[in-house]
């Protein structure tokens, strides 16, 4: 009996060994790797933190949050498709020109894709995403500042997809309105018209 009460003791204890041992284990991240294969955008990984950290540096990865349970698009984002879409539109007050702005993107992948139009604007130079309020962003950033750089539509359009901070990407996502788009021109440097981005 008492060999029976030791051996059951001990199988306790190394149960529970083991059960602290699993709990102890960090969480796992799942990683949305990018194929490049149009019918198969992604595979799914699931690995340590240290492991997914180095899909950082691969921008159309979309990586989760430790212990997140991601499920990976079947459609590659593209300006066209895929992640979630914002729209405005732009316009000025010192101008009758107006302009169209989509942009797609996907919470945890470090790129966004979009398409900006414009309308009776001359001499355009640049065009931005701006923040409106810089707080929850921190450092290099400001209000009003820039966060992604985007194509001139010096045509009368623009389009693409650019690599972007995964942090400002979920940013973006997260809270839509505290960002901008901003066409500027060579009379109006600070900006000649722009739109809020919304859902």
């Amino acid at each position: 009996m008492k060999r029976l009460m030791t051996a059951t003791a001990v199988l306790a204890v190394a149960v529970g060994t083991v059960a602290t041992a699993q709990a102890k284990q960090p969480p796992k991240v799942a990683v949305c790797h990018s194929t490049g294969s149009a019918s198969h955008p992604y595979t799914k990984l699931t690995l340590p933190a240290a492991t997914a950290a180095k899909h950082v540096a691969h921008h159309r990865d979309i990586i989760g949050a430790p212990g997140q349970q991601l499920q990976c698009p079947t459609t590659a984002l593209s300006a066209r498709g895929g992640g979630q879409k914002l729209t405005t539109s732009l316009s000025g007050a010192n101008t009758t020109a107006t302009g169209t702005f989509s942009v797609r993107l996907n919470r945890g992948q470090g790129m966004i894709c979009y398409t900006l139009t414009e309308t009776g604007l001359v001499g355009v130079t640049a065009a931005h995403i701006h923040v409106f309020d810089a707080s929850q962003l921190g450092a290099p950033f400001t209000n009003n500042g820039i966060v992604v750089p985007l194509a001139a539509p010096t045509a009368g359009s623009s389009s693409g997809c650019v690599t972007v901070p995964r942090a400002i990407v979920n940013a973006i996502a997260s809270n839509p309105s505290n960002f901008y788009v901003n066409v500027h021109t060579v009379t109006a440097p600070a900006g000649a018209i722009q739109g809020t981005l919304t859902k």
